[in-house]
């Protein structure tokens, strides 16, 4: 799978799930991506929202490295 295909099902699964149990990693996979493909601000700009979000997240600090 693509980053970018990937970015569309974590898009899709948004939708879907919109608050489902898995949206904190949905989150992190969203972070990935977005600086697979190259979009590091994006990137930056969604990690901060989950910090915002899930300050107590134990993905915080792999969302944290996840562009460098």
């Amino acid at each position: 799978e693509s980053p970018q295909q990937a970015l569309q099902l974590l898009a899709e699964h948004a939708r879907r799930f919109s608050a489902g149990h898995l949206a904190e990693e949905r989150m992190l996979l969203r972070v990935q991506a977005l600086c697979a493909v190259g979009e590091p601000e994006r990137a930056r700009a969604a990690a901060r929202k989950f910090a915002r979000a899930h300050p107590e997240s134990p993905h915080i600090p792999t969302i944290a490295a996840a562009c460098e």
